[in-house]
């Protein structure tokens, strides 16, 4: 084995390999520009008719991209005579962590869920690995910088346009046709659903491109602190510590996004980006004392976490909620159920992309809201992926982290530079003319939005929706790469401001998510990891460190590329193909009226995991039978195959069990005598199923004690009519405790409040 130092081309292949290895990078950023700029939906999100494909089927390929990526570069490599790589322990990080969701997707009820999510968590982190090895040259490094600046920018003009006119106009339009908006978010007028829609409309939530302002802020964390080290390091580069063409704009830059960062007003980013500023700090005036005493600061830092968490703990079991108003209390509740639902599967977790079917089972019944997260990172993975989940995806991000604060740079030694002259060159170029036509075609293709009916209002909205990101991305990035030509300060710059600044960012934006989501959404996530790429080949190259040399054995080289294909052949099989498929036929069948049951079915079979198809095609036959279409039990037939096809392929989703005792009870009212009563009974078994897997529902325990009743079974509609009445009440206490001074809306509706009341005291007296 020989090796060489960190940065030099050690046979690589020459001009034809580093081609391919440039190519992937501006694969990959194009991928990164994508996804920080369009709301990716893993699991589904709302229907579109206009798109192409689902939500999924999308978000899915996009990670498939990314596992090709990295796939493509394995064999190449190992293909060539001479291997170089660099060992950064994402790899053991990454082994787990698949290894963990294999094991989990048995455990899963819904197993295509749990495969997805799989592929979706793990494509970013194998992106990494082959990101460690392309980075081996400045160059590639700021190119990689200067497309996350552009895109922070980019971001920080949608938060903008959301604070001056977006958010009046979607309330204006909400006030216009209030109709539309709920048909889209799948909610009925007067329901809870819409009350906690206007809760967020009105609130004027910043949240650029992504779900919410926790997602941007989180996004904007990992660019901001980025781009302040940058800025450090030009500056320190300067021998007179003045800065050129090249500091001004990236001391301006880094403004920029604090300043949107804190417009964009989130309490959870706010408190990190404050750790976050204290450890930057640090790290710029402190280096030689950190270094020193590197691991009495760790243990302190381990302990202090441990305390904190403690006593987050304490105060939470005592006050049943934590410091910090509503949002806090509601978190509380998430992470309650989040910890019982870990500890009915210690081992394997729920599965990933699980966490909502699951969760209404353990959900507190005064909880306002049905969430798909627990938002905290640490038992998200724990309660789906089980504790060797959790602890790869930790060390794949914790082992780099940690061999960037150990050992010394060479110019911290007094060496010669380690770093040369870094401007992207004919790179940046390439990686711009790439990266903007991708998204002034991929995006629209993504989006599918109504653009409008006369030319000039879709003129209009277009150049809004896809040209004004694409032109604010083409601005900030051809501005770095003219200032960075001939620039001192980055021909200088030693690179610990630039990886002290990366390092804060991902430390910030995982103390972030202790109390959010916003890292499992594929924008963020994405820069997280390829953050955690720069961290690793800036580090490497200021501390002069030695890449692994080796001419790779016959059993080596078949092992290396054969099991890059079988990756590739799994995702594909598993994953890919059939949720595209299906994914297509569910996209027709919104668009066909008149074969909307038949591709639904086709998509039923396409897919042979996914419940998503079967349980809408019994949605579509429930409908067909509310029209008059068809006057007998036949579409309702078909409805209950489709729901036990439904259950069959997701057996914890009370939503199935729900819809079919719907299909028992409409059957039952079009039937007599004995046939009557054996639909209602089996309406009753529904409604009973659904009720275990959901027994907070007040709509539910409903429908099931005046089915009961229908049949005299007296005690278990008192029992449920009295669980109707507990789970309104608390639902009232918990409101006027977050909602304070504000009119009660009950979730369940007055009229069956009083209803509920009313048939529990005559039960009860009979």
């Amino acid at each position: 084995m020989r090796r060489g130092a960190a940065g030099q081309m050690i046979q690589r292949g020459g001009r034809g390999f580093e081609l391919f290895e440039s190519t992937l990078l501006i694969v990959v950023l194009c991928v990164l520009a994508i996804r920080a700029t369009y709301l990716e939906s893993p699991h589904g999100g709302l229907a579109n008719p206009p798109q192409f494909l689902t939500n999924a089927a999308f978000s899915v390929i996009i990670s498939g991209v990314l596992i090709f990526a990295a796939a493509a570069w394995f064999v190449a490599a190992f293909c060539r005579g001479t291997v170089v790589y660099r060992f950064s322990g994402i790899e053991l990080g990454l082994a787990l962590f698949v290894a963990a969701g294999a094991v989990s997707v048995g455990a899963a009820s819904n197993k295509r869920a749990a495969i997805n999510d799989v592929v979706t968590l793990a494509a970013p982190m194998a992106a990494s690995i082959m990101l460690v090895q392309v980075l081996a040259r400045k160059d590639r490094v700021v190119t990689v910088l200067f497309v996350v600046f552009a895109l922070g920018l980019v971001t920080a003009t949608q938060c903008v346009d959301q604070r001056l006119a977006g958010s009046a106009d979607m309330i204006a339009d909400y006030e216009r046709d209030p109709q539309r908006h709920l048909e889209v978010i799948g909610a009925e007028a007067g329901s809870f659903e819409q009350m906690m829609y206007e809760h967020r409309l009105y609130g004027k939530d910043i949240r650029g491109f992504l779900t919410t302002s926790n997602s941007t802020a989180s996004l904007l964390l990992l660019a901001a602190f980025a781009a302040t080290g940058f800025a450090v390091d030009c500056v320190m580069g300067r021998r007179d510590r003045s800065p050129d063409a090249l500091a001004a704009c990236s001391i301006l830059l880094a403004a920029i996004l604090w300043a949107v960062f804190v417009m964009v007003k989130s309490r959870g980013g706010l408190g990190a980006a404050a750790v976050g500023a204290g450890m930057f700090a640090a790290a710029i005036a402190l280096p030689r004392l950190l270094r020193r005493f590197r691991v009495p600061i760790l243990v302190l830092c381990i302990a202090a976490v441990a305390a904190v968490s403690a006593g987050m703990i304490a105060y939470g079991r005592t006050h049943e909620t934590l410091p910090g108003g509503a949002s806090m209390l509601v978190r509380w509740q998430y992470w309650e159920a989040a910890v019982s639902m870990y500890a009915e599967k210690p081992l394997t977790g729920v599965g990933g992309g699980n966490f909502s079917v699951y969760y209404p089972h353990y959900k507190i019944a005064a909880a306002p809201e049905t969430v798909n997260d627990p938002h905290n990172f640490v038992l998200s993975l724990l309660s789906q992926y089980g504790p060797l989940g959790l602890v790869g995806f930790l060390a794949a991000f914790g082992v780099v982290l940690g061999r960037s604060v150990s050992g010394q740079g060479a110019q911290d030694r007094g060496e010669a530079e380690a770093i040369s002259d870094g401007h992207p060159k004919r790179l940046g170029i390439a990686a711009a003319a790439v990266i903007v036509p991708a998204m002034l075609v991929v995006r629209p293709i993504l989006m599918a939005a109504e653009l409008g009916d006369s030319p000039g209002e879709i003129a209009s909205v277009a150049v809004v929706l896809y040209f004004v990101p694409a032109a604010a991305f083409s601005a900030v990035f051809i501005l770095l790469l003219l200032s960075a030509r001939g620039g001192a300060s980055m021909r200088r710059a030693h690179g610990r401001g630039f990886a002290a600044g990366i390092f804060c960012g991902i430390a910030a934006a995982a103390i972030h998510n202790m109390i959010d989501f916003a890292i499992f959404e594929p924008g963020v996530l994405t820069l997280f990891w390829v953050s955690t790429a720069c961290l690793f080949a800036v580090d490497w190259q200021r501390k002069g460190r030695l890449a692994a040399s080796f001419v790779p054995s016959r059993r080596l080289r078949a092992a290396a590329i054969g099991g890059s294909l079988i990756v590739v052949v799994a995702v594909s099989a598993g994953s890919l193909m059939p949720t595209i498929a299906a994914g297509r036929l569910t996209q027709r069948a919104m668009n066909d009226v008149w074969g909307t049951w038949e591709m639904l079915e086709r998509a039923t079979a396409a897919d042979v995991l996914s419940p998503t198809a079967a349980s809408a095609a019994g949605t579509a036959y429930l409908r067909q039978s509310a029209e008059g279409i068809e006057r007998g039990t036949r579409s309702l037939e078909r409805a209950a195959d489709c729901f036990r096809e439904a259950i069959a392929r997701d057996q914890a989703n009370f939503r199935h069990y729900e819809m079919l005792g719907n299909v028992h009870e409409l059957t039952a009212a079009r039937l007599s005598g004995e046939r009557r009563r054996e639909f209602v009974e089996a309406s009753l078994a529904a409604y009973t199923e659904a009720v275990r897997r959901y027994p907070g529902s007040d709509r539910i325990n409903m429908k099931a004690a005046q089915t009961a009743e229908s049949l005299g079974y007296r005690e278990a509609a008192a029992e449920h009519y009295r669980r109707v009445i507990e789970i309104e009440d608390a639902y009232r206490r918990q409101f006027a405790v977050m909602y304070p001074g504000r009119e009660l809306f009950s979730r369940l509706g007055e009229e069956n409040y009083q209803l509920a009341k009313a048939r529990l005291a005559e039960l009860s007296e009979r």
